[in-house]
């Protein structure tokens, strides 16, 4: 796959191409066996160069194997839709269309939600107390006599927001 993106790159497509169709042979052998299998961000690579070629069937022989691997991958999905768009699998296209765009969706959803939490931990912190602050000099200033109580106090809110975005965290994992 590298020697065939290095052959596009230079501009020698036939070459390329050649390349390509060895590395489809080399993988279709191996579809089974995904430890066999390049790594999935190369085999993402490839299905873009062969998109580049207008190798748009091998394009979606590979898409579709990283589909079956990653089906929450929008990106993935709008490769395949380009790869069956260009195939002239209109109906294929289609249904990779709606997947990308109901993954796209749901992050959307769920970066909401983290901001959403982003800004609760921000007004918490507004509650937390500076425990220690440098001086002009460099010298550190540990507030004087009531240090000890705002390091204490400082300490019970950190725990509080911690736990509150553990607690975001756990929700969103339990919904994958």
């Amino acid at each position: 796959a590298q020697c065939a993106n290095f052959c596009k790159i230079i501009i020698e497509d036939e070459k390329a191409k050649q390349h390509c169709k060895k590395c489809i042979e080399y993988l279709e052998k191996h579809k089974e066996d995904v430890e066999l299998l390049p790594d999935f961000p190369i085999r993402a690579n490839f299905a873009q160069v062969l998109l580049d070629l207008q190798l748009a069937e091998y394009a979606q022989f590979v898409v579709e194997g990283l589909i079956n691997e990653d089906d929450e991958d929008a990106q993935l999905w709008f490769l395949g839709a380009t790869a069956n768009a260009m195939a002239g699998a209109k109906k294929e296209a289609k249904e990779c269309i709606d997947n990308a765009r109901n993954l796209v969706k749901k992050v959307k959803e769920e970066f909401k939600e983290m901001l959403e939490a982003c800004d609760r931990l921000e007004k918490d912190l507004e509650q937390v107390p500076d425990v220690v602050e440098e001086e002009e000099d460099g010298v550190l200033d540990e507030g004087g006599g009531g240090a000890e109580g705002e390091v204490q106090e400082a300490v019970r809110v950190a725990k509080g927001v911690g736990e509150e975005a553990h607690e975001v965290h756990d929700d969103e994992a339990r919904e994958l």
